[in-house]
């Protein structure tokens, strides 16, 4: 299996939270374990490979067990837009 980062893109901000897995061989600046959007809406969690993650989002006191809409990215490409 391919290892790499796990993105989300905060429909709020628009950021991507980028997460790597601490096993894998990664970039200088690359987040370690657990990463947020800039405003903190999202927060993702890689799982190892790639494209595998946990997502975290608050709960709201209306609905706790609706999930917010977020965007999984898969690629580099899809992180440029």
């Amino acid at each position: 299996m391919k290892s790499g980062p796990f993105r989300v893109r905060c429909p709020l901000c628009g950021a991507v939270a980028e997460s790597w897995h601490h096993s894998t061989k990664t970039p200088k600046e690359a987040t370690i374990g657990m990463a947020s959007c800039e405003c903190g809406t999202v927060r993702c969690d890689s799982m190892g490979p790639e494209g595998m993650g946990r997502i975290f989002c608050p709960e709201t006191s209306e609905a706790p067990y609706l999930i917010q809409p977020y965007q999984v990215l898969e690629t580099f490409k899809e992180t440029a837009k």
